[in-house]
C-alpha cells in the first residue's frame, strides 16, 4: 500500500535549509510529460517534491522516481535530465550560489 510522504508548507522548507540571504526561493511547476534533456545550472539545487511525480537521472546513473515529500539536491554543473509524470509535477526549489 502506498503512504505518501508529508509534505511540508513551503515557510517550513525555507526553515529547514537554513539558507544563506542570497538563496533564491523558487516554486517550479512543470506541465505532463515534459522531457528536459541532459543539462546543468550554475548553482546548487535542493528542492522538495508537492505534487505530481518526476524522474530524475545523473549522469550514468539510474533514474530515481520522485513522488510527493520526496527530496533532491544537486551540485552545481551537475549534469543531469529529467522525466514529468502524467499530472505534471510542481516542487519547492532552493538555489544558491556555489
Amino acid at each position: 500500500m502506498f503512504h505518501p510522504k508529508p509534505v511540508p508548507s513551503l515557510k517550513d522548507f525555507k526553515q529547514r535549509l537554513h539558507l544563506s540571504s542570497e538563496a533564491q526561493i523558487v516554486v517550479r511547476h512543470w506541465t505532463s510529460h515534459t522531457r528536459l534533456p541532459l543539462h546543468t545550472h550554475p548553482f546548487h539545487v535542493t528542492a522538495w517534491m508537492v505534487s505530481g511525480e518526476m524522474w530524475l537521472t545523473l549522469a550514468d546513473q539510474e533514474s530515481i522516481h520522485l513522488l510527493p515529500g520526496d527530496t533532491f539536491s544537486l551540485k552545481a554543473h551537475q549534469p543531469h535530465s529529467e522525466i514529468y509524470g502524467t499530472q505534471g509535477a510542481t516542487y519547492w526549489v532552493a538555489r544558491q550560489s556555489p
